[in-house]
């Protein structure tokens, strides 16, 4: 019998909503339950592109918690996809509520957090618990402002079940009293199996370049479009040096800034119409260049195909390839300013990230010139070197990842949670 479900993704980056779009279509053709989706930004413009896998699409603000509960208020379950808000409003409301996460281990989360007697698990507490409905709403409240990583605390520990993305199980540097007090479930890589989309290339693209979302409430719009604009000329510059010519590259990304961007008025360069296109046309490429995000790179491993690493775009990044690495860098090429700021506000060092990377690799930048010289070298590579550098990161992301099928032990556990 069908459920009545919310599902909701965060709007920062395409992440977020690459997952929610391959639990959807898990949702719907394994198990025959349409969702409703409820997002904004980025998140919010890819539920619309793949409106046909949902029951419907509606826009909300984060951080309007009214219409949130008043969305989520007699489900039988919500599926939020790093997304705290709907999370809460779900708590608030007693609906269930499964929250997915791929960067579970990377939250810098103090023990202090998880202290019983202390304000946050007070919070928590009140907001599942509370009998008084004032209590429970001025809970709501005082979570719905709290900071990004509090927040996302806060909506792990409220939530009925979090089923995390494994992310190299074997480095445990990041364990935490505050990750402990979670209930959780680990998955394998979410990702969508859209392998019947529609082509949107020709068949003679070999390169497949994505600037990414590069849009969320800490990224400021000039420094994104900025971003898009030095790496796109980049690619442009190696693609007419390595011999590989105009039409072998693909570059696309998030619509509204590359609707901004000088760079990409060049034919090479248009955004993709759906996430099932972008899959289908991934795994008939050779090469996939993007910046490092978990799911980036974990589209490239279930594709089979090679992946390089672009300049980071935020905080996570730089985080997400260390870890990935682990000491071999040669299995994952990259370019980077490689600069490490610390001890900033997040948003403050999202900027400056994209800052330093139109200042490094833009014409006459320090780095401009080793950039183009390293991205035609893989532009060109050749097929049997393609072979083998695929065939070394696959070794590495099955041990990082488990399986390729989370997509499917989402959506399986979040109906035993609403079934429960």
């Amino acid at each position: 019998m069908p459920l009545n479900i919310l599902m909701g993704a965060e709007p920062y980056g395409f992440g977020p909503s690459s997952k929610a779009i391959a639990i959807a279509r898990i949702f719907g053709r394994r198990f025959e339950q349409r969702v409703d989706f409820v997002g904004s930004g980025t998140a919010l413009a890819a539920a619309q592109r793949e409106a046909d896998l949902f029951a419907s699409v509606a826009p909300t603000s984060t951080f309007d918690l009214d219409t949130l509960v008043g969305m989520v208020e007699g489900r039988d379950l919500v599926v939020s996809v790093m997304e705290p808000s709907i999370a809460l409003a779900a708590a608030f409301s007693r609906v269930p509520c499964v929250y997915v996460d791929s960067l579970f281990w990377m939250w810098d989360w103090p023990d202090d957090l998880a202290e019983i007697d202390g304000p946050h698990e007070g919070l928590i507490k009140d907001l599942v618990s509370s009998s008084s409905p004032g209590a429970r709403r001025q809970a709501l409240e005082a979570a719905g402002a709290l900071p990004m990583h509090e927040a996302q605390y806060v909506a792990h520990r409220v939530s009925t079940l979090v089923c995390f993305q494994r992310y190299d199980e074997g480095a445990r540097a990041h364990i935490s009293a505050a990750r402990e007090r979670c209930r959780t479930l680990a998955v394998g890589a979410i990702i969508d199996p859209a392998s019947d989309g529609e082509s949107s290339t020709s068949g003679d693209v070999r390169v497949m370049v994505s600037v990414g979302g590069l849009s969320n409430e800490l990224t400021d719009s000039m420094a994104a479009v900025s971003w898009a604009d030095t790496i796109i000329q980049l690619v442009l510059e190696a693609a007419q040096i390595s011999g590989v010519g105009d039409g072998a590259v693909r570059v696309g990304g998030n619509p509204i800034v590359l609707g901004q961007s000088i760079a990409a008025t060049s034919r090479l360069v248009h955004a993709w119409p759906t996430h099932a296109m972008f899959m289908s046309d991934l795994s008939a490429c050779e090469f996939f260049f993007a910046p490092p995000g978990i799911t980036s790179i974990a589209e490239a491993w279930s594709a089979k195909v090679p992946f390089f690493a672009l300049p980071g775009q935020h905080y996570a990044h730089g985080s997400i390839l260390r870890r990935l690495r682990a000491g071999t860098d040669e299995v994952f090429p990259g370019i980077d300013v490689g600069s490490q700021r610390q001890n900033r506000e997040i948003s403050e060092l999202t900027s400056l990230i994209l800052q330093d990377v139109a200042a490094q690799f833009g014409r006459g930048g320090r780095l401009h010139d080793l950039a183009v010289e390293t991205l035609a070298s893989h532009l060109s590579l050749p097929g049997v070197e393609r072979t083998d550098l695929a065939r070394l990161q696959g070794g590495r992301l099955s041990s990082v990842f488990g399986t390729d099928q989370g997509a499917s032990e989402v959506a399986a556990a979040a109906l035993n949670v609403a079934h429960s």
